[in-house]
């Protein structure tokens, strides 16, 4: 289940993507899930710059509202 915040869009299909979601520089997105077991489990996410931009994507991902490894 995506939670979104403020200036974030979903698509149910961009370009032949599928579920895409639009994030500004300034934007955040979170998910929440249930894991069955205590475990090590792979996250993964594509993602593409905009267009035109020359900024670099820099993201953080969070796990139980901290940066897991870290």
């Amino acid at each position: 289940e995506a939670t979104t915040a403020q200036n974030v869009q979903t698509y149910p299909e961009y370009q032949g993507r599928k579920n895409v979601i639009y994030l500004p520089a300034s934007g955040a997105v979170g998910w929440k899930f249930t894991a069955p077991s205590d475990g090590m489990y792979t996250f993964r996410m594509k993602y593409y710059t905009e267009g035109g931009k020359k900024t670099s994507a820099e993201r953080t991902v969070y796990l139980d509202d901290a940066i897991p490894y870290y």
